[in-house]
């Protein structure tokens, strides 16, 4: 009985739990308990007028059962939490003057001297190696890895840079084009004569005469007297009738000063970067021809500078040669054969549309148009990494890239200013079934009413309890539900009964106590009825008189 009043008064008192009797019998309300008694909470009281804080420490009955004991329904997925910051972000200085020396070889009028360095004429004399090597390594038609701001991040950034526009070229570029076609044709290689040019390109160059030369092969840093344009010939196959017919076609790309509107998102190692050009002038970007007294304009100097190694891209000629048998034999090739002398060989140039006529000549003989499916696998690869488009689509792509993959040389090429990053972090969020939730939580909200409803009655019935004991609730129970125990292998009859006892200074109030009278019984011996019944009256005479008790104690 002394364990009992243990596990009712749990509650009120921390010390209940020092009785081992009790974790022994009743383990799980024990550890109920205990959990019940876990809870630390520490509690600060400010005291102004003493200019202190107060420290409390304390503990808190709280039953945190529910936090082991969840319904099944919650679960957890990856989420990305977004979130916006002002940070400093990356810009091209290719439109500033101050830093144009680092895109284009220009050194004094007067000699490339220490003393003459800051002088105001420059001689133009090509692109910085930064730059070349940066042309090559965006050939393959793709914007090189610029270093992210977060792993999952993106910005929007603009700025001022060089473009390049494609246009088909007006009947005087095409008398141009056709007169050093007309020359290039007459060009004997080892014995053979061309008898086709589907692909020539060329940067002109002017000297004080007025005279042309073309550049058709990579240049290296000198100075010279050329353009910022590329003129363009090609064998074209009727866009819009199928079949065998093609044309000569003329372009002339020029190098322009446009706007740059950038969106760059980076999402763990994977880089998208889209944009749009605006021009800033619908006049084309001349190449330097400065002469003293003149003021270099180093931003001109820096755009020449990227034209000059875009250009070493395009430039150069698909011929296809012939030789009669006579020279055949004598010099040890074909009879007829194709050479490509162009850096396009390296790029994605060479997937172009414009140049299927070249490569049909290699496949039939004869110029034709050929399905992709019946060229060979190498061809159409090519085709497919340009995606078919025209020299007109692929060479300002192409500019779009190099512009662009300059944001890589952070520092050297690059300075910064503030702009909004929107980051995002992989985050776990939870989720739950609603109807799984929503069942199990009714049912225990419906409980909890039933219970609370059943334990007011209980109160108005019985009156409150605050000191509440094992006897207590052993004397609330009817007489006609207290039974006699048995066990079965000793055959011992237990007798149960209840007595009030009067506690000292209470008056007539008086405490029921549990009484258990044991009778050994010796073989199968069956209870008179007549005692059973006295038995019972015995026990309702009982709780009648603790009902009177409890009534007179109230008062």
């Amino acid at each position: 009985m002394e364990t009992l009043n243990k596990i009712f008064g749990a509650d009120r008192s921390v010390m209940w739990l020092a009785n081992l009797a009790m974790f022994k019998t009743f383990t799980a309300g024990y550890l109920i308990a205990l959990f019940a008694w876990s809870v630390y909470q520490r509690s600060f009281i400010s005291c102004p007028s003493q200019m202190m804080v107060v420290n409390l420490h304390s503990y808190k009955r709280a039953l945190i059962l529910p936090g082991f004991f969840t319904p099944a329904t919650i679960y957890v997925y990856d989420g990305v939490l977004t979130e916006v910051y002002p940070m400093g972000v990356p810009y091209l200085t290719v439109a500033n003057a101050t830093f144009g020396h680092n895109y284009s070889y220009s050194f004094d009028y007067w000699g490339d001297y220490p003393v003459n360095k800051i002088g105001p004429t420059k001689d133009f004399g090509g692109p910085r190696t930064i730059i070349t090597l940066l042309t090559t390594a965006v050939s393959t038609g793709q914007i090189l890895p610029i270093k992210p701001i977060f792993n999952i991040s993106s910005y929007t950034v603009s700025f001022n840079g060089p473009s390049v526009r494609c246009f088909d070229a007006d009947p005087e570029t095409v008398a141009v084009i056709d007169t050093v076609r007309a020359k290039k044709m007459q060009e004997i290689w080892r014995g053979a004569k061309p008898s086709e040019i589907p692909y020539y390109a060329f940067v002109p160059s002017y000297d004080d005469a007025g005279n042309l030369t073309p550049l058709d092969t990579a240049r290296y840093q000198t100075t010279a007297n050329a353009t910022n344009e590329i003129m363009l010939s090609f064998e074209r196959y009727n866009l819009t009738e199928p079949g065998c017919q093609s044309r000569m076609h003329y372009q002339v790309c020029r190098l322009f000063n446009s706007t740059y509107h950038l969106n760059l998102e980076w999402s763990n190692g994977f880089q998208n970067i889209t944009g749009t050009t605006s021009l800033i002038s619908e006049e084309p970007v001349p190449f330097p021809m400065d002469r003293p007294p003149m003021v270099s304009d180093m931003v001109q100097h820096a755009y020449s500078a990227f034209f000059w190694a875009l250009s070493d891209q395009v430039t150069g000629s698909f011929v296809w040669y012939e030789q009669d048998s006579v020279r055949n034999q004598s010099s040890g090739l074909a009879k007829s054969f194709g050479n490509i002398r162009s850096p396009i060989q390296h790029n994605v140039l060479l997937g172009s549309s414009d140049l299927n006529h070249y490569f049909d000549l290699n496949e039939l003989g004869e110029p034709c148009r050929l399905d992709l499916d019946a060229l060979n696998g190498q061809r159409q690869r090519d085709i497919l990494l340009a995606k078919g488009r025209t020299m007109a689509e692929l060479i300002p792509e192409m500019a779009f890239n190099m512009t662009v993959s300059l944001l890589q040389h952070t520092g050297i090429l690059t300075r910064e200013t503030t702009r909004d990053v929107t980051v995002r972090k992989n985050v776990n969020r939870y989720g739950y079934s609603k109807l799984g939730l929503i069942i199990p939580y009714v049912l225990a909200c419906v409980l909890s009413t039933c219970i609370v409803i059943l334990g007011m009655v209980l109160m108005i019935h019985f009156g409150p309890m605050p000191d509440r004991e094992a006897q207590d609730i052993i004397a609330a129970i009817p007489p006609h539900l207290i039974n006699i125990a048995k066990e079965e292998e000793s055959h011992d009859q237990f007798r149960f009964g209840i007595q009030f006892e009067e506690e000292e200074g209470h008056g007539q109030n008086r405490r029921p106590s549990v009484v258990v009278q044991h009778q050994p019984r010796i073989g199968h011996v069956e209870h008179d009825s007549d005692e059973d019944t006295t038995n019972d009256m015995t026990m309702r005479q009982l709780h009648r008189q603790h009902g009177r008790s409890r009534t007179e104690g109230q008062r």
